[in-house]
């Protein structure tokens, strides 16, 4: 009977958590998709919305059982050892810093359900999948990111190019859920893909994940087909995004692409490597440059300003950016400590006070305060180089580095990590890549 537990806990029960995280990070980029036309049908898109979060739940419960177990069958100096582990020290902290501040400010409520979902659920995900980490090989984990944003940016170029707004309006797409029509400028006359996504910048940021892994695989594979495939791929993922016209995304994607290769290329060849891509950054420059000093409005120019430059000022679009940049510098100011999760970005839309930052580390800073901000971008840091060095030359790790520095490059201008799945593939894929080659001796995860 004893065995059969063992085997069970052991073996059984990590084989199905790393099938049910595979399941999550296979299905999280379609949860826009499926919350809009299952609600349509069903009418309980909210019921539906937390599927992932239900997933995740039960991914939790089975790594606090294997946990556990392994504490109480082991030694007693491995309680020790467990919250020594730098990703829980700083993830606890973290969620400290921001529960404490929830308290302080007494804020809570819906926002604040909102905001642990899109910020701790995430974090909790992390390292919760990894006691999985070895039942996941990294070719199980590659073809399913890869081959769900083929499907993605299938369907957004699809969208782009044969879907008619009536279509998406018929499945459930409207002013409550996600707009049908996004454009850009009333002068360019193009709609803004969002695929399976809840918008054409969450696609755009999502697809820097699978671009930089598959461009990783182009210079690092293993055979010649296997690098035409990953080019091929690569070429599909720049397309689709390209028709999201979300130049957040854009430039994340030229920063995690720069990475990318500089990480793969052989030593040898960096310094020649780094010469080409600050040539090519000055000749982009130079044309954004030439466009916004042209007198005369083009397509370009208003794809690069969304509004018009005056002499007084910026009006339109991007005008707004720049107001939630100030109102959160203010806000951060005045409470360094933080307000409490859901207190910033979008989950703030169910606080008393709407407070959209346009930036995902002045959110991250005005909800867990300034030392909560630094312990994030520090376990970020962390986890990165922890995925770097366990395995210098694994397309997938590479790939995997490049995408975090474009994504964090892109949360410059956005809420990028406040979307849950960009966030849960994200923490998802970094805790099996950070677990997946730790050694079984003093490590409790």
């Amino acid at each position: 009977m004893i065995r059969f537990r063992q085997h069970i806990s052991s073996a059984n029960l990590r084989q199905f958590g790393g099938q049910l995280v595979l399941v999550l990070l296979a299905l999280v980029p379609f949860h826009a998709l499926l919350v809009v036309w299952g609600g349509s049908m069903t009418g309980q898109g909210e019921l539906l919305s937390v599927w992932k979060e239900l997933i995740t739940l039960v991914i939790t419960g089975l790594a606090s059982f294997l946990i556990v177990s392994k504490l109480v069958i082991g030694k007693s100096k491995q309680w020790r050892l467990l919250v020594r582990q730098p990703a829980v020290v700083l993830v606890g902290l973290i969620l400290l810093a921001g529960l404490l501040a929830n308290i302080v400010n007494a804020s809570y409520g819906r926002a604040f359900l909102v905001g642990a979902k899109t910020t701790v659920v995430p974090l909790v995900l992390f390292l919760a999948v990894q006691p999985f980490a070895k039942s996941v090989s990294g070719q199980k984990l590659t073809r399913v990111i890869l081959g769900s944003a083929v499907v993605v940016a299938v369907l957004a170029l699809i969208q782009f190019f044969v879907v008619p707004t009536s279509f998406m309006a018929s499945i459930g797409y409207n002013s409550a859920t996600i707009l049908p029509f996004q454009g850009v400028h009333p002068d360019f006359p193009f709609g803004r893909t969002f695929s399976t996504l809840g918008g054409p910048n969450q696609l755009g940021t999502y697809l820097i994940i699978p671009s930089a892994i598959a461009l990783a695989f182009a210079v690092r594979g293993a055979s010649r087909q296997q690098r035409l495939v990953s080019a091929s791929l690569f070429i599909l993922f720049i397309l689709a995004m390209i028709t999201t016209f979300s130049r957040s995304a854009l430039v994340g994607l030229g920063v995690a692409v720069a990475m990318t290769v500089l990480l793969a290329v052989p030593r040898k060849y960096r310094l020649t490597t780094i010469l080409i891509f600050v040539v090519i950054g000055l000749g982009v420059g130079l044309i954004i440059w030439s466009a916004l000093t042209n007198s005369q409005a083009t397509i370009f120019d208003r794809f690069l300003v969304r509004g018009d430059l005056t002499s007084t000022g910026l009006l339109g679009g991007d005008e707004g950016h720049i107001t939630a940049l100030a109102q959160g510098y203010v806000a951060l100011v005045a409470h360094p400590g933080g307000l409490g999760f859901g207190m910033a970005g979008p989950a703030s839309f169910y606080a008393t006070r709407t407070l959209l930052t346009e930036n995902w580390y002045l959110q991250i800073a005005i909800e867990v305060g300034l030392i909560g901000l630094g312990l994030m971008l520090l376990l970020l840091a962390h986890v990165m180089r922890r995925v770097r060095q366990l395995e210098i030359y694994s397309p997938l790790r590479i790939g995997f580095v490049g995408a975090v520095l474009g994504i964090m490059v892109s949360a410059l201008f956005l809420h990028s990590l406040a979307d849950s799945t960009l966030a849960i593939i994200l923490f998802g894929v970094g805790g099996l890549l950070y677990a997946a080659k730790l050694p079984k001796e003093g490590n409790v995860l």
